[in-house]
């Protein structure tokens, strides 16, 4: 029988069922419709469209030149690593404040408006979390690969079991599935290409932030911005370029895992 896989809200990529994805370890949906190999095998499984352009999340950076579902897609991992760390010191900062109150002579005012302004933004970083893990799918590129992949080990289990089959049948599969192959093959190509016009894209808008944090740096230290506005703006900076760099990584190894197939 074969093994019931679930697609992983995280990454967006097809692993076995469980309760923690093998390539990410984010937890996994167990309430989810499981695949068949025989449901995979419906070309409709790689081509149609994963996220609905409606229902994407926006994002506060824009890069020109790449789809808007896979910009999403490639923006949404990213940012739900980031926010998986910023949960992780949130929940440490309302520890720290609930100890902090137990004490003696704590300040209890400032301590209580500390917890609720952390409570609040352990929701808005939850909510933000739940609208991200929305942006299913694989882009172009990734289910060209998987679909190659899954061809090429059907070319390879056809062959295995050549003696059993009458030999017009067998070249008659065994044709249709090459055929199959040298077209995805096509398409890999003219997709790696593009998604290599992606990775400059995304380098090059990453610079362009990193430049205007320099700027910001540059007005700090003149004295045009106050310490509040300073580190509010810092922040939102280093965090886009956080989740740009980590997009640009998955992307990369997106592309190397195209290039081996």
């Amino acid at each position: 029988m074969p093994q019931k896989t679930v697609v992983c809200p995280t990454c967006g990529l097809e692993v076995p069922a469980g309760e923690f994805c093998k390539f990410c370890g984010n937890p996994l949906p167990q309430a989810s419709r499981s695949h068949t190999t025989e449901e995979l095998d419906n070309e409709d499984n790689f081509s149609s469209p994963s996220v609905p352009p409606d229902t994407l999340p926006s994002f506060d950076v824009k890069i020109e030149g790449i789809d808007d579902e896979a910009l999403a897609i490639l923006l949404a991992r990213a940012e739900l690593a980031v926010i998986n760390e910023e949960l992780d010191r949130l929940i440490e900062q309302i520890g720290a404040t609930r100890q902090a109150l137990a004490l003696e002579k704590a300040d209890k005012a400032v301590l209580v408006a500390r917890a609720e302004g952390l409570k609040e933004s352990l929701g808005t970083t939850k909510a933000r979390r739940r609208a991200l893990l929305g942006v299913k799918g694989m882009i172009p590129l990734e289910r060209t690969t998987r679909e190659l992949h899954l061809f090429e080990d059907k070319i390879g289990k056809l062959d295995e079991i050549i003696d059993t089959l009458d030999s017009v049948v067998y070249e008659e599969q065994r044709s249709e599935l090459v055929d199959r192959v040298k077209q995805l093959k096509g398409q890999l190509k003219s997709q790696l290409k593009e998604s290599k016009k992606w990775v400059k894209e995304m380098g090059s808008r990453r610079k362009e932030i990193k430049k205007d944090a320099s700027r910001l740096d540059a007005k700090y230290k003149i004295g045009d911005i106050s310490d509040t506005e300073y580190a509010s703006s810092r922040s939102k900076l280093e965090r886009t370029i956080s989740i740009i760099e980590r997009a640009l990584v998955g992307l990369e190894d997106i592309i190397e895992t195209a290039q081996e197939a």
